[in-house]
């Protein structure tokens, strides 16, 4: 994901608590929605290249994914 057009950066954040709801969240910064969704669609072509149905193969690892893209609206 890092090489795809857009991509400016990100960062995967581990719960500090083991009851947390999300283990772990991945915040990545992309120049538009429209590269974000070209690099889901570029890695959705090449883990198919290669057989793998990546929804199955996180299903299968207990791997449960909350996806969503947001504007920023005040940095801090």
């Amino acid at each position: 994901m890092i090489r795809q057009p857009g991509f400016i950066d990100g960062a995967l954040y581990r719960s500090l608590q083991s009851d947390a709801r999300f283990c772990f969240v991945n915040v990545a910064r992309w120049e538009s929605q429209d590269d974000w969704k070209a690099a889901i669609d570029a890695g959705e072509k090449h883990r198919s290249a290669k057989g793998i149905d990546r929804l199955s193969n996180w299903t299968d690892l207990g791997i449960k994914v909350n996806a969503a893209t947001y504007d920023e609206e005040i940095r801090y």
